[in-house]
């Protein structure tokens, strides 16, 4: 196969603006469309040589997979190592813990599969995992499995065969890409069905390219580069990828790789020694700029200023040009590198896997190690414990496809502890509801209440709406719940739920911290509420807040719990790092910015106490001063991570719910 200086100028063009995006500088919105190109340069790459091979009759499987292993072990290897030493001394126990999950996965070439489980890529919370961006490698290994076992299959056939097989299977792929994309957009980013049209274009340019005379033209190779470039530079997060969006940085670099050559204008730019060299490792620079960055955040407790990820970037680009130097070469040299044999390179690769995936899972056994911490960390993380493991339980996950469980007549109940029984009292909401039931179920029973917590993650407890990323259809999930609750016949009603979910913004307290586990994407039901279809997101949200209040307000009276301040900073690990480095005895936030991110959600709620249409509770008037609203103060934790509030932090607002209650009572 004949050496071509603008493919690997190519792959220059695909992980620079990778590592920028993640750098979180704002020069390509869209650079994660780099993987995209990669995916294409892959399918082309692997196909070009598997074909030439087969039509030699020289082709062997075993060969093949021996080179993969020399391209992408040894460096893997390294990185993992150097990651998982970083981590063991950087992160805390939860986030240990999961990292160990992905490096049992990334070992497994399955954690497409694990993030797809476990997270969303376009979430915020992604940049503060380590080895997120292995799910590529694995969709690309997944690829290695299946495709030269077809292609030499339909070796016995014409070449037409050959083609027009790959290509329907690419066409099918796009389409199936394109239909789950509105229905499921997490695997449809993810997984190896959805990904594999763009594998499939690079390896029809290799089947068509085999022919004799591959056309070139300059015109053509400079308009796929514009294709890149701008779709990295004019998309955004919000464009559905992958799909029919996605063929416009796909086709681009397909006409690069078909008709380019080192002439013409981009010919020369992507040929050019600045160029080639950043292609040649771009693979090491993919690999470590991720963790170098994750764990740089995580280290920090707030997102890093824009010299100290500059640095990252160009820190990335050293380790990738050590790696490529003393690893990625020396390995890929069968006779004269430290492996030479085939099966002295197999042996250490499978020692290398089962060891990832052997610490992977004693790290998950192991809950990441908790005894690492020294006492005063330890002492921090313990006082921001969250509810009781029983009212955990009671946070019900759904899905699109999934149905709220049934409720046994004593699930989810704490029963009054008193011979007075002074009648039920029900919460309902979503996680931030949860976070008040573990102190109301110790509170509300010892004064003579019967509590119940009916709670669902990520959905606050009003009709009109379902959670787009990830999936959850909170209007069917409320509409049960609804008649849930009413049979119960409920004394009160408490409505506790986090209202910023909803306006796919990530909250920035202007000092460093930046949410990092936003769901957002509401999508309204626009049958439900057909005349705000075209209202703005944060209007749409308070009126669903507005119209559901009223709906149960018809089943019994009502407690609202006001918004929590957010901290938009996992608050134990940046107070332990804040105690650590500045000797900080409290941290706290902007109540301004709390105000404005809440403001028409706090008016409502004024509104609907000043009317007395239900009694309301403000928790910023437990949490904040004039100025400052406090996240932590002297060993007493008040959030478990950036929003949620811990024991000790619910404890300061739900005597004022019971208090509430007790008047109510003493009323009658």
């Amino acid at each position: 196969m004949k050496y071509r200086r603008e493919i690997d100028g190519l792959r220059a063009v695909a992980v620079l603006p990778v590592i920028i995006y993640h750098a979180g500088f704002d020069l390509f919105p869209a650079g994660f469309l780099g993987v995209d190109v990669f995916f294409v340069i892959s399918g082309y790459l692997i196909t070009l040589i598997i074909s030439q091979e087969v039509s030699e009759g020289r082709f062997s499987v075993i060969d093949f997979y021996e080179r993969r292993a020399r391209r992408i072990l040894p460096a893997l290897f390294a990185m993992l190592a150097v990651t998982t030493i970083a981590s063991w001394l950087i992160l805390y126990p939860s986030d240990f813990k999961r990292y160990g999950e992905s490096l049992f996965a990334t070992a497994a070439f399955l954690s497409n599969v694990y993030f797809f489980i476990t997270s969303d890529y376009f979430s915020p919370a992604t940049e503060l995992m380590p080895l997120i961006h292995t799910w590529s490698l694995a969709v690309e290994e997944q690829f290695y499995i299946f495709f030269p076992l077809l292609l030499l299959l339909l070796a016995r056939f014409r070449a037409g065969v050959t083609l027009a097989v790959v290509f329907t299977l690419t066409v099918l792929s796009l389409g199936l890409a394109q239909f789950l994309i509105g229905k499921d957009g997490s695997a449809t980013f993810y997984l190896l069905p959805t990904r594999a049209w763009e594998l499939g274009c690079g390896a029809l340019c290799a089947l068509w390219s085999r022919k004799p005379a591959r056309p070139r033209s300059n015109f053509a190779t400079t308009v796929g580069l514009a294709m890149i470039i701008i779709s990295m530079t004019l998309f955004e997060t919000s464009v559905p990828t992958p799909s029919i969006w996605t063929t416009v940085p796909v086709l681009g670099t397909t006409l690069v790789i078909f008709f380019g050559s080192e002439s013409g204008v981009a010919g020369r730019l992507l040929s050019a020694r600045p160029t080639v060299a950043i292609g040649l490792l771009s693979y090491s620079a993919y690999l470590w700029h991720q963790p170098l960055m994750a764990l740089t955040r995580q280290q920090m407790g707030i997102e890093p200023p824009w010299p100290v990820m500059l640095f990252l970037s160009i820190l990335t680009f050293a380790l990738a040009y050590l790696s490529w130097r003393f690893i990625e070469q020396p390995f890929r040299r069968r006779q004269y590198g430290p492996l030479p044999s085939r099966q002295s390179i197999f042996a250490a690769s499978a020692t290398g896997l089962i060891i990832c995936l052997s610490l992977g899972l004693f790290l998950h056994f192991a809950k990441g190690l908790p005894g690492r911490m020294n006492a005063e960390t330890a002492a921090i993380l313990s006082a921001a414990r969250d509810s009781s493991p029983k009212t955990r339980t009671c946070l019900v996950k759904i899905d699109t496809k999934s149905t709220l469980p049934e409720l046994a007549p004593d699930a989810c109940l704490w029963p009054s502890k008193t011979t007075q029984n002074k009648g039920l009292i029900v919460i309902v909401g979503d996680s931030h509801a949860n976070a008040f039931a573990g102190s109301l179920s110790e509170l509300l029973p010892e004064a003579g209440y019967d509590f119940r917590q009916v709670t669902v993650v990520g959905c606050a407890p009003f009709v009109g709406f379902h959670i787009e990323r990830p999936k959850r259809d909170c209007h069917a999930a409320n509409l049960a719940i609804e008649n849930i609750v009413r049979a119960m016949h409920p004394e009160r009603i408490i409505l506790a739920w986090r209202g910023t979910n909803m306006y796919a913004e990530p909250f920035d307290n202007g000092e460093g911290g930046v949410d990092m586990d936003a769901d957002g994407e509401m999508a309204l039901d626009t049958e439900f509420y057909p005349d705000l279809a075209t209202a703005d997101r944060k209007y749409q949200a308070v009126e669903i807040f507005r119209r559901g209040i009223d709906r149960w307000a018809e089943s019994s009276p009502l407690i609202l719990v006001g918004p929590v301040p957010e901290a938009a900073w996992k608050v134990p690990q940046t107070y332990a790092w804040f105690r650590k480095t500045k000797n900080a005895h409290q941290l706290s936030t902007d109540r301004s910015h709390f105000e404005a991110r809440n403001d028409r959600t706090l008016e409502l709620l004024g509104e609907l106490a000043a009317e007395k249409k239900a009694d309301v509770v403000f928790p910023h008037d437990y949490l904040c001063n004039a100025e400052r609203c406090f996240n932590a103060r002297d060993e007493e934790v008040y959030y478990t991570d950036d929003d949620h509030l811990s024991m000790v932090g619910a404890g300061l607002i739900t005597p004022a719910i019971l208090d509430l209650l007790e008047k109510q009572s003493g009323s009658r």
